[in-house]
């Protein structure tokens, strides 16, 4: 069993935070568990009656289930993902300390039974940290960063996140990085806690991130709006007490893994309508797959059901389908996604969709299902009606033109990797920029998301576990 891994490669079933928690909470996809829109597109607002989320599965096995959540996506009741949780707090505009006190209230409990709780976070999110007194120096962000801003790309700034008096796109990212610093900061002391306490001996520990950020990589601004790199590649964090050192797991991986993978950490059954994986188990999760990510394109703050798009990947192949047509990417040679394959795109790709150049349609019938219901199914009881059930395993409409897609990307990237190769963009050069004084954690920026690593190692092996997970908006 590998342990104290961080997971190098993420990919987000989606780039903004319902569909994406949602996702990650029931290892299905959005267009399968049934939040994956905005408001105004009300049969795609709810999680689907009979899907059993993470927390239920843990609540059947005898755990106290609680959450404490800053994000009101998360938090809104008619969403349902509050299901299995026998306490779902929202304590509005909660910064990491705040959150971190009523954990700590939370652990202090008298109760013998085993705990999962879900901590959820909006320090990082929009709108971003102003400064404030004190606040270390974080050094220059990279070189594409810094830059004025023209009026055209202020005009486009989303009224939660602007920031008074901002001319330069480097104070923009400045002040997400801050969030992340100053998150960072709390999240390091909290862990010190557990530590000192001896909570850490007996804690299993996973910090993930819902989706990414964009700063203007593709023309856009913020999240949700697009299906690149910036908004889709996230963190995942897994520390299991009793196993030290630490590992880098450079597989491709999905927030669908989260949850069978928690399952098989503690040896509880993974239901057979999970599309994810036990990320622990070797003989599973070396096997090639295909990740998926989706999202409904938002109009004026909404989305509009007509309208989706679908990413998908395998290994360093992504290709991503859209209402003005479809582009394949190889991410080995252009991490950045700024040269489409020659031959298997079908128009320029798009910077951000806007109401003034999006055209609502009826998608296609191969987007109908974005789940890969080809996945192996599991022994395991299952977790949803058998309506349900029957749907997750059908085959997928776009599962031949997806070979084809796939296949021609292999294709065109092994002839293109006999030619000269382009630099590749590492993602070291924000790395000192956030390094916690409690030496507990350490985080970087990975692009325009965030990542990091435990550095802490524990020699007792645990006795019983509390499941803490934590997830950054």
């Amino acid at each position: 069993m590998h342990s104290n891994s961080v997971f190098d490669d993420v990919f987000a079933p989606s780039s903004w935070t319902l569909p994406s928690v949602a996702s990650m909470m029931t290892s299905v996809y959005p267009s399968i568990h049934g939040l994956s829109a905005h408001s105004g597109a009300v049969e795609f607002e709810s999680l689907r009656p009979g899907l059993e989320t993470l927390p239920q599965l843990f609540r059947d096995r005898g755990y106290r289930t609680l959450a404490v959540v800053t994000n009101p996506w998360v938090a809104t009741p008619k969403h349902g993902l509050e299901r299995g949780f026998e306490e779902y707090r929202y304590p509005e505009d909660a910064d990491a300390d705040a959150v971190h006190r009523i954990a700590r209230e939370i652990l202090a409990k008298n109760d013998p039974r085993p705990l999962f709780l879900y901590l959820h976070y909006m320090d990082v999110h929009a709108p971003y940290a102003l400064p404030r007194p004190g606040d270390p120096d974080l050094g220059p962000p990279p070189e594409r960063y810094r830059r004025r801003l023209n009026e055209k790309e202020l005009g486009v700034v989303p009224p939660y996140s602007r920031l008074p008096a901002a001319k330069g796109l480097e104070e923009y990212v400045d002040a997400y990085d801050r969030g992340i610093r100053r998150w960072d900061h709390s999240f390091g002391e909290f862990v010190d806690w557990l530590h000192s306490t001896g909570r850490l001996d007996d804690t299993l520990v996973v910090v993930v991130a819902d989706h990414g950020e964009e700063f203007l990589e593709h023309g856009g601004w913020d999240h949700g709006r697009t299906l690149y790199q910036e908004q889709l590649l996230v963190p995942w964090i897994l520390y299991i007490p009793g196993s030290p050192g630490r590992r880098v797991d450079d597989r491709v991986v999905s927030l669908i893994d989260v949850a069978p993978t928690l399952l098989g950490a503690v040896g509880a059954e993974i239901p057979s309508t999970m599309a994810g994986r036990d990320m622990l188990s070797a003989r599973r999760g070396r096997e090639s797959r295909t990740l998926f990510s989706e999202t409904r394109v938002r109009l004026g703050g909404k989305a509009d059901a007509r309208m989706k798009q679908l990413a998908i990947r395998r290994g360093k192949g992504k290709l991503i389908l859209g209402p003005r047509g479809h582009w394949c990417f190889d991410l080995e040679r252009d991490p950045d996604e700024r040269s489409p394959i020659v031959g298997a795109a079908t128009s320029n790709p798009p910077r951000n969709w806007s109401a003034g150049d999006a055209r609502p349609a009826s998608p296609p019938k191969r987007w109908v299902r974005a789940a890969p219901g080809g996945s192996t199914p599991r022994s395991g009881r299952g977790s949803v009606r058998s309506d349900t059930a029957a749907e997750l395993r059908a085959p997928m409409p776009c599962e031949r033109r997806r070979r084809r897609s796939l296949s021609s990307i292999r294709r065109t990237s092994a002839r293109r990797s006999r030619t000269s190769r382009s630099p590749r963009v590492t993602r070291s050069d924000q790395a000192s920029r956030f390094h916690s004084p409690t030496a507990s954690i350490k985080v970087r920026r990975s692009r325009s998301g965030s990542t990091g690593f435990l550095k802490i190692t524990v020699s007792r092996p645990a006795s019983r576990l509390l499941l803490m997970m934590w997830s950054l908006s």
